[in-house]
């Protein structure tokens, strides 16, 4: 999910935002290893003291263009980061171009995103400890929520007769993760 950002902030407080962002929300630290059983298994990363930035400058709006085109093509590796940010300069213009991968990301999302780096740009509602909920916690309650409900056999069952009519899709692959494609 490719975003991009013209800055009206300087360029160095936009970083701390979006490194304060990261840190706070372990989703945009997540990456994925496979384990010896060959199963893909998720971590989050560590804290960062910095971001992963490629830096571009062009001369031309055509250039601007293929520079952001390039960016969102790029294949990502899950196994280092599920988001590429690339600093693209022209003329007197910063652009900040966030890719996130839509296996941590999903459009729903990019409003809270958005509100919480708005928030940190405007040095409101800082915290310096990361959402006491989280995915992983909503994940978590919601496998004990299906273990536990006898309602949720009837669910399923609805979703699986109201959607039994569709074909599973092959989603595209980015890349290849030893001898499992992700």
């Amino acid at each position: 999910i490719p975003l991009i950002f013209k800055l009206n902030v300087p360029q160095k407080i936009f970083e701390q935002a979006l490194l304060l962002l990261f840190n706070q929300s372990p989703v945009f630290r997540t990456a994925f290893y496979e384990d010896s059983n060959g199963q893909v298994r998720s971590f989050f990363q560590s804290n960062q003291d910095m971001l992963s930035i490629e830096y571009f400058h062009v001369d031309s709006e055509i250039a601007l263009k293929n520079c952001f085109s390039s960016c969102a093509s790029k294949k990502f590796n899950l196994s280092e980061s599920c988001i590429q940010i690339c600093c693209i300069k022209y003329e007197d213009d910063t652009f900040m171009m966030l890719n996130i991968h839509h296996i941590i990301f999903d459009g729903w999302s990019i409003t809270l995103m958005l509100q919480h780096l708005d928030d940190y740009l405007a040095n409101k509602n800082i915290q310096q400890e990361p959402d006491s909920i989280n995915y992983s916690a909503f994940a978590h309650w919601q496998r004990q929520f299906i273990k536990n409900d006898i309602d949720f056999t009837q669910q399923l069952d609805y979703w699986q007769q109201y959607l039994g009519g569709f074909e599973n899709q092959d989603m595209y692959k980015d890349f290849k993760l030893g001898n499992n494609e992700m």
